[in-house]
């Protein structure tokens, strides 16, 4: 027994697997990456004879409008970068200014071997390293003993 289920605008409305036949009052808006905006403004820019800038604009369905407001946020964006390139470059220069005192701190080793570190903190890696590279023990062929101060 087969039933002849009847083709009504009901049936393809409530089947999501079968696309809306109606067409839309209005287009979506277009959106443009910044890729593709300066892929446009390149190839623009590179033209040289008469005629050319209007051959892509109808090709890619733009209008001049779109060239002059692309224009002005990629001249928007190079004063900002340029800006903040001055920023980091101003920072970078004091940084090395006040940067005269040398990178490290002194540790005195006896006290790191006094020490029994409850955590893994600093002197426990510390205390670590010197013992994996075998530093006492090169030390005292040097004439450094653990007395000394």
């Amino acid at each position: 027994m087969t039933e002849d289920v009847p083709l009504t605008s009901n049936l393809i409305t409530n089947n999501p697997a079968v696309p809306d036949p109606e067409v839309k009052a209005t287009k979506p808006r277009r959106r443009f990456t910044a890729k593709y905006k300066l892929g446009i403004l390149a190839e623009v820019d590179a033209c040289t004879s008469k005629g050319q800038i209007g051959a892509i604009l109808r090709r890619e369905g733009l209008y001049s409008s779109h060239l002059t407001t692309w224009r002005r946020q990629r001249e928007e964006i190079e004063q900002i970068a340029q800006h903040y390139a001055a920023r980091l470059i101003a920072n970078r220069s004091e940084c090395k200014e006040n940067d005269n005192s040398p990178n490290y701190q002194e540790v005195d080793i006896a006290s790191l071997e006094l020490i029994r570190p409850r955590t893994i903190g600093v002197e426990h890696i510390g205390l670590e390293a010197i013992k994996s590279l075998n530093l006492p023990k090169i030390l005292e062929e040097v004439g450094f003993n653990k007395m000394q101060r």
